[in-house]
């Protein structure tokens, strides 16, 4: 049979207080049972206690009222080994993110240490090879802003262009390559005067690196842009031109054919002009 503490009391005439105080509990949870408002009751082994208490204050059964109480904490249980169900979950997943991250760094950071190593290991062989070239120089060359110049070019502060470099140091070192020896200070080399003296001229259409020597003596060393350039000297004459297909050379105005000289590669020719003839010094 369900009753309703409230209203019995209230028939009776009776306060929470003066209830409170003969039953020794506290109007809250007087309250709280007569609202079955479980959830603001002590422990169940107090809470219990209590209902029994108060219904027999009035003579009443409390097994409706317990009944209600042990069915609020069957629900209350089952709602508690869900939330530590879904605590626990969280926990694993928590777990296992943490887990991921740290192999994850871990991973790199050895991946970042054997970079490292296999740097100090083996990085060092082309830096070695650097400083081995150096040394290798040839005396009249010098290393400026990390190309070769020769000391003539140092001297008015010139710089020579890769494409001539790389044909230059190729010719240098490739023991196969045909070379001409040329005796400036032969015999039976006519005594210089004003009747033998050649004009050069020089007509760059673009831009190329021109270098004219005249018995050892340099006429142009010089990175020329588009225009008309004269020199003059006794020859013979040593031709080097960076970028051929920019550059025309005449010789007392008749046309100096050096295309048989010329690189296939890189379009640098390496020539010298003696007695009319073009002589082969440097081909690819």
């Amino acid at each position: 049979m369900d009753f309703d503490l409230a209203k019995f009391r209230a028939e009776k005439g009776i306060s929470l207080h003066e209830i409170s105080t003969k039953l020794n509990i506290p109007e809250k949870f007087l309250l709280a049972i007569e609202e079955l408002n479980f959830d603001e009751l002590p422990a169940p082994i107090f809470a219990k206690s209590q209902i029994k208490k108060y219904c027999s204050f009035f003579d009443l059964e409390p097994s409706i009222i317990l009944e209600k109480y042990e069915e609020y904490s069957k629900e209350k249980n089952i709602s508690d080994e869900d939330e530590s169900l879904e605590s626990s979950e969280s926990f694993f997943s928590n777990f296992a993110s943490k887990f991921l991250e740290r192999r994850i760094t871990i991973l790199l950071i050895t991946i970042f240490s054997l970079i490292i190593l296999s740097y100090l290991l083996f990085g060092g062989d082309d830096q070695k090879k650097d400083v081995s070239y150096i040394e290798n120089i040839s005396d009249d060359q010098e290393i400026i802003n990390g190309e070769l110049v020769a000391e003539s070019a140092i001297e008015k502060d010139l710089k020579i262009p890769n494409n001539i470099l790389e044909d230059q140091i190729a010719f240098d070192q490739d023991p196969d390559v045909p070379t001409i020896d040329i005796d400036f200070d032969r015999d039976d080399k006519k005594i210089l005067s004003d009747d033998n003296v050649s004009e050069i001229e020089i007509i760059v259409q673009g831009e190329s690196w021109v270098e004219i020597i005249d018995n050892e003596q340099i006429l142009l060393f010089e990175l020329l842009q588009t225009g008309l350039y004269e020199v003059t000297g006794y020859g013979p004459f040593k031709f080097k031109i960076g970028h051929s297909p920019s550059v025309k050379i005449y010789l007392n105005g008749k046309n100096i054919d050096f295309s048989e000289t010329v690189s296939q590669y890189t379009d640098y020719a390496h020539f010298l002009f003696e007695n009319g003839v073009v002589v082969e010094l440097f081909k690819d």
